[in-house]
């Protein structure tokens, strides 16, 4: 059973779908049964894609709300002592991407520093690595520090960072407590359980995103939206759909195998169950169901690049 096809193209031409050489919603609903594939269609009009236009605006927006926080609000009300302000902070500005405990050139961040270079205008010499970023703080100068990256899911990675798993005495953590500098983390979607984490646990971090999830966008929520005025067993369909497909059965666990791939848990990382995309890529958070491409499955995206 097929999507129509003016339904899929007002779809792309919204963009809330991605073009269909990138998506393939029909072949993905071959994948079900027929007492499936109501839950098959519900699921996938609740796939949410982020295009490279908002994911710009997104994080312009992100950037530019750390106004809020540099201004103080005496001088808020007054045009030129504001402009003063945030083109002192513009000016002594640095961005700094996320990354793992082994980077790898395939990490998002680096997709924001070229965004912060490009879009806002911030100086390639003011894209600096963490041991730079380090070496700034050390030199006592009253700087401001912007990480970039698109998702947080657990948190866990971003904690990881900001306490220090680099080859280096050093870390943010540690020097934050005694320093002027500012710190600023500006991710395009965080999740609730992420949100809650990094502010326990990274105080002197603000912590900025352009939407901050909880489960209700989950699919393996009965009271998630997805499932809003549906019949029940929306989570259940997920479940078996995956088992059936042979997805892994890993407890939420994502393992690294490697050499580029991953092997994800049925339910996302965390268990968190999300339907979304971005035009560069797709978070381990998200439905494996989507994007399995083994045993005969037809993938509804491409997880690496849309």
């Amino acid at each position: 059973m097929n999507l129509l096809d003016d339904e899929f193209t007002k779809l792309v031409d919204i963009g809330v779908w991605p073009e269909r050489k990138y998506f393939s919603p029909n072949d993905w609903l071959e994948n079900f049964t027929s007492e499936e594939l109501p839950y098959a269609k519900r699921l996938l009009k609740s796939f949410i894609y982020f295009s490279d236009d908002m994911i710009t605006q997104m994080f312009r927006s992100n950037f530019m709300a750390i106004s809020k926080s540099i201004i103080p609000n005496s001088r808020k009300s007054n045009y030129g002592s504001a402009d003063v302000e945030w083109h002192n902070f513009l000016d002594n500005c640095y961005i700094v991407k996320v990354t793992g405990e082994e980077p790898s050139d395939a990490d998002s961040g680096y997709i924001f520093t070229r965004m912060a270079r490009d879009i806002l205008g911030i100086p390639e010499n003011r894209l600096k690595t963490v041991s730079e970023a380090f070496q700034i703080i050390l030199s006592g100068v009253n700087a401001h520090f912007v990480f970039v990256d698109d998702f947080v899911g657990s948190g866990n990675q971003f904690v990881d960072f900001w306490q220090g798993y680099f080859d280096t005495p050093h870390c943010f953590e540690t020097l934050a407590e005694d320093t002027l500098c500012t710190f600023h983390y500006i991710p395009i979607i965080c999740t609730e359980i992420g949100k809650l984490r990094i502010q326990h646990d990274c105080t002197k971090v603000n912590l900025i995103a352009s939407h901050f999830i909880g489960k209700e966008h989950s699919a393996l929520h009965n009271q998630s939206y997805i499932w809003k005025g549906f019949k029940a067993g929306g989570p259940e369909f997920v479940k078996n759909a995956s088992i059936r497909a042979g997805i892994p059965q890993a407890n939420g666990r994502v393992q690294d195998n490697g050499d580029g791939t991953k092997l994800v848990s049925w339910e996302g990382f965390h268990k968190l169950g999300l339907a979304i995309g971005f035009k560069h890529g797709t978070p381990d958070a998200t439905l494996p169901i989507f994007y399995f491409n083994e045993r005969g499955w037809k993938p509804l995206i491409n997880r690496d690049s849309l």
